[in-house]
């Protein structure tokens, strides 16, 4: 995780750690914000499901449907199915190990297509990198155990606590009223903000690749006078994350970061639709915009 923190109208950027125990999480973040007004959290795994999935479980909405996961008849939910005959809508992530499994024996276990079972933030869109299938957990893209882990750690057992965009509100409203804010974050979508292109075909598991883009991301941060990084962060950049495994992932930290301050400072849009599937079942990927045409009114 990165962390940012405001000063009258400055913020001071640290350079990425490690994000610890994540049932203390909350708490060491708000000790360290010292009370000065709310901590935006932006979480790099899904937070929502597909709509269509949403209207089959019979509740609501998301936040009713959240309430009851991995109780009760809904025990099942965080376990992903063995096989294709347990997958169902209370047991719907797939498959708990590779082997013979395919996206098709999901979509036959749920009843429901593949176009379907993407959320609207999450299907192609000229200039925007698809993010993946929510309930499938194979692969190296794969997004299913990330949303396992985050729901189960951190969203459902602090749901009292706090304010979840965009199902509780809109972020000026949310900030206002709790303490503590999560949304959905997509640190693949800042790339371009930054001024990083997608071609030619880069990777940033790769050291190298992402030396190629620290001229880009301090010349980025140069034209923000209100952005401060500290010299750890500096040099993190300019190491290129360092040459570990866990690189990519401090990188993608930063990433994530930068397009939330953005937000904040209204130097852009949230980007969520004013779509009823978005508010009560789907949730959206902070700051990306909807440009796929012939979407219905809500």
């Amino acid at each position: 995780m990165t962390l940012a923190c405001r000063y009258g109208t400055n913020w001071l950027i640290s350079a990425p750690e490690k994000v610890g125990s994540t049932i203390s999480l909350f708490d060491r973040i708000a000790k360290r914000n010292q009370g000065n007004g709310c901590v935006f959290f932006g979480f790099d795994f899904p937070i929502g499901v597909p709509n269509t999935y949403g209207e089959k479980t019979g509740f609501a909405n998301f936040r009713d449907l959240l309430d009851v996961l991995g109780h009760d008849e809904w025990s099942d939910w965080f376990r992903p199915a063995d096989k294709p005959s347990e997958i169902s809508l209370r047991r719907p992530f797939y498959p708990a190990r590779s082997g013979g499994t395919l996206q098709a024996h999901l979509f036959e276990g749920l009843g429901i297509g593949r176009e379907n079972l993407l959320r609207l933030c999450e299907r192609p869109a000229p200039g925007l990198s698809p993010p993946s299938m929510l309930f499938w957990t194979m692969g190296a893209s794969q997004v299913g155990k990330a949303a396992i882990a985050g729901w189960r750690e951190l969203i459902q057992p602090f749901r009292q606590r706090i304010g979840i965009w965009p199902f509780d509100g809109g972020l000026v409203d949310l900030f206002g009223a709790h303490k503590i804010v999560v949304a959905e974050s997509y640190p693949a979508d800042a790339y371009a903000k930054i001024g990083i292109p997608r071609n030619p075909v880069w990777s940033k598991r790769r050291q190298e690749d992402r030396q190629r883009f620290a001229p880009t991301i301090r010349q980025w941060l140069a034209a923000r006078p209100d952005l401060q990084p500290d010299d750890g962060l500096l040099e993190m950049i300019d190491d290129c994350f360092g040459s570990d495994a866990s690189g990519e992932d401090r990188f993608d930290a930063l990433m994530g970061l930068l397009p939330m301050i953005e937000i904040v400072e209204g130097r852009h849009t949230d980007g969520v639709p004013d779509l009823a599937a978005c508010r009560d079942w789907e949730g959206w990927i902070l700051g990306r915009r909807l440009t796929a045409p012939d979407h219905e009114a809500p």
